[in-house]
């Protein structure tokens, strides 16, 4: 196999020993099928570090977790998630919206409630085109628009969403196990090193919900206004 017999040899031929490699890198539907055969192949398993993935053809959590059972020392990385702008869009306005960033969330709460590790923005900042790009018809949304003809900046909608997750959740967090009482209400939680937890709850409703964050036989009541994201910080030993 390639990995195996060229490219791991070449790398640490060139002192890039350090350098991970990642398989798949495409959509998740099938990620399991594509590592349960590489990682069948005698010696490659200790030549690749993890598994990447992309979101374009819909949820597929459980694909995620049948590879996670399968391989649970791979870590799962959602490497390219972006969303493409309509041609019909006349980009006067912000690029990104709420349903974009119900989207965003719902697949990051998604992906971390099925063993995801990390995830990487496909296009961090993009021009008043969603460029550049080229052989498109359209460009991409992104977190950060730059107008190259005012030589601005505006922050978008779904940076924010972003921003739910990596304003808080410290590297070497682990995922801790929650539960919801009803499908509209999207939910996942992490304890940082210092025992801090931190809860994401999406409300996909269009009207407000009503829930309670249940700790160690505490109980806390919390409106979620509608169609929302939240984040809220237990501080460690609450």
């Amino acid at each position: 196999m390639f990995i195996h017999h060229h490219l791991r040899p070449s790398l640490n031929q060139a002192g890039l020993d350090d350098l991970r490699i990642m398989i798949w890198d495409h959509n998740k539907e099938r990620v399991y099928e594509r590592a349960r055969d590489i990682f069948s192949i005698p010696g490659v398993a200790a030549d690749i570090w993890g598994i990447a993935f992309h979101w374009y053809s819909g949820d597929h959590f459980s694909a995620l977790d049948m590879t996670h059972e399968a391989f649970p020392n791979k870590p799962l990385i959602l490497n390219e998630f972006c969303l493409e702008i309509p041609k019909e869009n006349n980009l006067l306005g912000p690029h990104s919206n709420w349903d974009d960033v119900e989207r965003y969330s719902h697949e990051l709460i998604g992906d971390f409630n099925h063993h995801m590790a990390a995830f990487i923005d496909w296009n961090m900042v993009l021009d008043e085109k969603g460029g550049p790009y080229h052989d498109r018809i359209s460009g991409c949304k992104a977190p950060i628009i730059f107008n190259s003809k005012k030589n601005t900046i505006r922050v978008e909608p779904i940076y924010y969403s972003i921003a739910h997750f990596s304003r808080f959740v410290q590297r070497k967090a682990v995922r801790v196990g929650t539960s919801v009482f009803n499908d509209s209400i999207k939910a996942v939680a992490f304890e940082n090193p210092d025992g801090e937890l931190i809860v994401v709850l999406l409300n996909t409703e269009r009207k407000p919900s009503e829930v309670f964050l249940r700790l160690n036989g505490g109980t806390m009541k919390a409106d979620l206004p509608a169609k929302s994201l939240a984040t809220f910080v237990i501080p460690p030993n609450a």
